[in-house]
């Protein structure tokens, strides 16, 4: 098991590809520490958080739990794997870095946004809430406003409107109360990262 989660960070597809081949139920293996951050996270997950797309799709391709939540964990945070998913297409955007360089290309985020709707059409649900009750729409607002959300930054903006009509589109609603948290609009609804609601506002 450890093998399949060292290979995945070591974004080695054909030794992931391998390792499932000969047991399949690796796909639904869990993590544990070290590293403390992969701590009850799927093999799923950690292709995620870690960028290795590639690996992410064979996995959901081999039958990967894309409503996965870590059970048990050493870190008080835990999410749904379609959360890993969201971040990874958010942070894949073209966001400017020091002196406005573009911290991505557009394939790269074309990349992370293809397997985000494979996560959606392999039966990810959008009301999959993380343990602080966040839910996948909010997931990608608190992420989305972590970055400058300018009316010039064209190419960000363009890019995370994909990532919020993708989510919109799967049914997503901007609307959703939790126990624990406030819709989206009702706590950004005069922020910036509102105008990415605009499908549903």
């Amino acid at each position: 098991m450890k093998a399949l989660f060292l290979a995945i960070r070591a974004s080695n597809l054909e030794k992931v590809v391998s390792l499932v081949s000969r047991n399949k139920e690796l796909v639904h293996s869990v993590a544990k520490q070290p590293p403390k951050k992969d701590d009850g996270q799927s093999p799923l997950q950690v292709a995620l958080k870690t960028g290795h797309f590639e690996i992410a799709d064979y996995l959901i391709e081999m039958g990967a739990d894309v409503g996965y939540i870590e059970q048990e964990s050493v870190n008080e945070w835990k999410a749904p794997a379609i959360h890993d998913a969201i971040r990874a297409a958010v942070f894949s955007s073209r966001f400017p870095g020091y002196g406005g360089i573009l911290q991505n290309t557009e394939a790269q985020f074309a990349r992370a946004l293809a397997t985000l709707r494979r996560m959606i059409a392999a039966g990810a649900r959008m009301d999959q809430t993380d343990s602080y009750g966040n839910t996948c729409l909010m997931r990608a607002a608190l992420d989305a406003r972590q970055l400058d959300l300018a009316p010039h930054h064209e190419e960000l903006l363009a890019d995370l409107q994909q990532v919020f009509d993708t989510l919109l589109a799967a049914g997503a609603d901007a609307h959703q109360r939790t126990e624990t948290r406030e819709s989206v609009l009702q706590l950004f609804g005069h922020e910036p990262v509102a105008q990415l609601l605009s499908v549903r506002r």
